[in-house]
């Protein structure tokens, strides 16, 4: 597995609660969507997202195929969804830089140090877009920060269930 794309994946865990920050969920969408309209979906057709492996598109996929079965959507194979999925990720390297002095001498410093604290964050988004209008009617992404491969890994699910859980299930009630 090439390691660009396990930092990748673990970016998108990322989005999902580790280490130096705490994971942040967020959802857009189009007031105007009938959302009880939509009951089934398919996958957006499009490459595998760059410094994606396609092991870990699949596993990005199957994860949130079984985040939507589990709030009532049903992925169509065969025919016309009522929407489709698509998702995005993204890795950002961060360093925190935090200055330390300890104890002072009529007023002057007797010593400091500084921290370097280097870091990455990932985001994973998840957009669910209308098969008639060809428009998104409603995007979901949560943003974090992870040290290594194997807390990236982790996460994934979280990050995905935490974003699909914020999908409003009833037209008349609008995402938290």
């Amino acid at each position: 597995m090439k390691t660009g794309s396990i930092i990748v994946l673990a970016a998108i865990l990322a989005a999902v609660g580790m280490g130096c920050s705490s994971m942040t969920v967020t959802t857009d969408y189009n007031p105007a969507a009938d959302f009880a309209a939509y009951e089934t979906y398919d996958w957006l057709e499009r490459e595998t997202p760059e410094g994606v492996a396609s092991l870990q598109d699949k596993r990005i996929m199957a994860a949130i195929d079984t985040e939507m079965m589990l709030v009532g959507f049903k992925r169509v194979i065969e025919g016309e969804p009522d929407f489709y999925v698509a998702y995005h990720t993204s890795i950002k390297n961060r360093t925190n830089v935090t200055p330390y002095e300890y104890g002072t001498w009529h007023g002057y410093p007797m010593g400091s140090y500084t921290e370097v604290d280097r870091y990455s964050e990932g985001s994973l988004l998840i957009d669910f877009v209308d098969r008639e209008n060809k428009e998104l009617f409603w995007r979901g992404w949560a943003t974090d920060a992870f040290r290594d491969q194997r807390e990236a890994k982790d996460k994934l699910n979280e990050a995905i269930r935490k974003i699909i859980e914020k999908y409003p299930v009833q037209s008349a009630a609008p995402p938290k």
